[in-house]
This record gives structure tokens, sequence and C-alpha cells, in this order.
């Protein structure tokens, strides 16, 4: 799926900011390792000259409940 990324692309993820292709498939890694998750995309849509992909994902995450 890196194949999908910008050369500058920018993820967002658990109050992380991951910027490029090599980032982006270090962050894919570790976290598909970490919830062995699956994504499966829904929508592809621009908006304000940006491409924005719409996904279900699913996996093992486990709750987190503040106290």
């Amino acid at each position: 799926m890196p194949e999908c990324f910008a050369a500058d692309a920018i993820v967002r993820d658990e109050g992380q900011t991951y910027e490029g292709v090599a980032a982006i498939e270090s962050w894919m890694a570790a976290t598909k390792k970490k919830y062995g998750h699956t994504i499966t995309p829904l929508e592809l849509a621009e908006h304000g000259g940006r491409s924005v992909l719409k996904a279900r994902l699913t996996g093992s995450f486990r709750e987190v409940r503040s106290r």
C-alpha cells in the first residue's frame, strides 16, 4: 500500500505525524505488527486539492479506558 502515497504524503495516527513514504512504510509495518489489522478502502475523494481516503479498519484493538 505504500505505493498509494505521494512522496510528500503525511499520515497522522495516535497523536504522531509521519511524513514521506519511508516514514509511512515504517509506521505501517509497526502498526500491522501491533494490531494485525486490515484496511478496506471505501471511498477516495478530492477535498481542497488533497486526496482523502475513507476506509474501514478492523483488527485486534484493545479497549482503552480513561481513569
